[in-house]
């Protein structure tokens, strides 16, 4: 609930600055080594707040071998990451866009 709280309170900070400078913010959650339990309560907190979060690809996802000390991808895993960052953020223009391109899932 604490993690919530906060993220609730930096996202709402950040939608605030975005609407000021007459911009929209969306988040991206990258992935680390470990499953964290953290990124479902950013998520929350982002839908509560009017913040776009996006997590293309889920902490404990990708093997160790793809990360360097845990929390920064190694060139392989920045390959098999970019692919998924870039569908998730086509997704979410497009969604927000009010259109669905070919070939893509909205975002959710």
């Amino acid at each position: 609930a604490q993690v919530k709280a906060k993220a609730q309170e930096h996202l709402r900070m950040l939608r605030e600055l975005g609407v000021a400078m007459g911009a929209r913010v969306t988040v991206v959650v990258p992935p680390v080594g470990a499953a964290v339990f953290l990124e479902d309560a950013i998520l929350e907190a982002g839908r509560d707040v009017g913040v776009t979060v996006l997590r293309p690809v889920a902490s404990g996802a990708y093997g160790a071998e793809l990360f360097r000390d845990g929390f920064h991808l190694t060139e392989e895993g920045a390959r098999r990451y970019t692919p998924e960052l870039g569908r998730a953020l086509r997704a979410t223009i497009f969604t927000l866009a009010g259109s669905t391109p070919a070939g893509s899932t909205p975002a959710r």
